[in-house]
């Protein structure tokens, strides 16, 4: 039987912070949240991510925990968009399209 899904009903939340956090905040975001990686927001628009090999560099290079999201990551991060409504899926080697 095949139940159809919306790619809403199975994604978890997007953590944001704001493109000027520092980096101590932004750890904090990770700790309490658990969701990686946290998306870095301009005026509510995505314009980058910070993940944790971005804390490893900073901490690596003993940069102060005070530093910016700006300061510490790459902007933008590349993303493709899909012009797509449904993705095939396959059960059990099976192809599907409903």
């Amino acid at each position: 039987m095949v139940v159809p899904v919306s790619v809403e009903e199975v994604m978890g939340a997007v953590e944001t912070a704001p493109r000027d956090d520092t980096a101590d905040a932004v750890a904090r975001r990770f700790a309490e949240s658990g969701h990686e990686p946290i998306v870095t927001v301009d005026d509510g628009d995505p314009i980058g991510m910070v993940t944790r090999s971005d804390f490893v560099s900073l901490i690596a290079s003993n940069e102060p925990m005070t530093r910016t999201t700006r300061e510490f990551t790459a902007e933008p991060r590349i993303s493709i968009e899909l012009f797509i409504d449904r993705l095939p899926t396959a059960a059990n080697g099976e192809h599907s399209d409903e």
